[in-house]
């Protein structure tokens, strides 16, 4: 069972494309490792390859790609030594290149490219949002990288902002797109479960189990008002280092009947798991050095027209549009997130409405194949 989704390519015509032109993507987060990131990178090596460009992959795992339409080659070496390693497979894989396309998917990937200057080609690389929150060494090596950029491409407004002062050069190219590149190109229609006033509502959580993402917070408001709420059950699907403490916390607010931690979600259940859904909760805040650069969960959700009760800083709000597409709070405000919880369970017309625009947006701004055009346009592909 594949645990990568696959990326619709239906609507693009591969005869347009310059099926000559060589592609590199240069990775630390590719499968078979499950993650966002990872669903992200195949993505857009899938997608790529089905326009008729010829891929190759250098990631840091071993991965079958036996059955793909694009190449594989690994590094499985100790990390100091991997991107060295790394360098030298790439270097001899360019040599007979005259303008290669080199897509990185963050900055630390860089130090695994040659001289793309003396090779003649352009390097992409991807920013996805934390990675530029902390100072010191760190941000040193960060601008040494991306001042062999040519293109960045950020996965919101904010990932971008938070970017930029790290950008050395005027003569990078900056764009932001949504990194939704594995996502269908159609909406299935909205199941309205919510209008037989006997059933719970069902909210529903698929993300990495951390502290950030505000589950803990609502778990004790969801319990401080619970007279106050109509009938629920909430299904939280994820893995992470917060599972326990969020056990421990639902047993101590006495919740158990209906908050539960489902595990990991196989791709092919979510389908299951948001079309029954009646809202999505994700909360998420900075927590250190770690925030929501967009957040996919989101508009994966937003497919199904389940509306989101996301948090306000980094990317989500732009994932999640407040007002129009969901609610965005700041969820170490206990009055502001009981007050949203509070309006997205006990309005159900409000929660229909939001949830129909989420999935106009989603088809509108959000689908794969249309992500994966403007990513080939940016990239001069076509």
């Amino acid at each position: 069972m594949k645990t990568h989704p696959s990326t619709d390519v239906s609507s693009t015509d591969v005869s347009s494309t310059d099926v000559s032109r060589d592609i590199f993507i240069v990775t630390q987060t590719f499968p078979p490792h499950i993650g966002g990131m990872e669903s992200v990178m195949y993505a857009l090596a899938n997608g790529l390859a089905a326009r008729g460009y010829n891929m190759h992959v250098f990631g840091d795992k071993p991965f079958d790609a036996a059955s793909e339409n694009f190449s594989f080659s690994h590094t499985d070496w100790f990390k100091p030594w991997r991107a060295w390693r790394k360098k030298l497979s790439l270097t001899a894989a360019l040599r007979q290149q005259t303008d290669p396309l080199i897509i990185c998917d963050s900055w630390k990937s860089v130090a695994a490219v040659p001289d793309i200057e003396r090779i003649g080609g352009r390097l992409v690389v991807l920013a996805h949002g934390q990675e530029y929150l902390k100072t010191g060494r760190h941000a040193e090596r960060v601008s040494r990288a991306l001042a062999r950029t040519h293109i960045l491409i950020a996965n919101s407004k904010d990932t971008l902002e938070r970017a930029t002062p790290f950008l050395p050069s005027a003569q990078v190219t900056r764009h932001v797109i949504a990194p939704t590149f594995a996502l269908p190109a159609d909406a299935p229609p909205i199941t309205l479960t919510k209008n037989d006033n006997r059933a719970p509502l069902k909210l529903v959580s698929l993300c990495r189990l951390e502290a950030r993402k505000g589950l803990a917070q609502t778990i004790k408001a969801l319990a401080g008002m619970k007279s106050e709420l109509p009938d629920f059950t909430w299904q939280i699907a994820g893995i992470g280092p917060e599972a326990e403490n969020l056990h421990a916390t639902i047993r101590a607010c006495g919740l158990e009947d209906q908050v539960f931690l489902s595990g990991h979600l196989d791709v092919e259940d979510k389908v299951e798991f948001l079309s029954n859904a009646d809202l999505f909760i994700m909360p998420s805040y900075q927590h250190g050095n770690s925030l929501e650069g967009f957040g996919i969960s989101y508009i994966e959700a937003a497919r199904f027209g389940v509306p989101a009760l996301a948090g306000n800083t980094g990317g989500a709000r732009e994932a999640v549009l407040h007002g129009e597409t969901g609610w965005c709070v700041d969820t170490l405000n206990p009055d502001e997130l009981a007050a949203a919880l509070r309006e997205a369970m006990t309005d159900t017309e409000r929660r229909e409405q939001l949830g129909r625009q989420a999935q106009e947006r989603y088809l509108a701004e959000f689908t794969g194949p249309d992500i994966l055009d403007r990513f080939a346009n940016l990239c001069g592909l076509r």
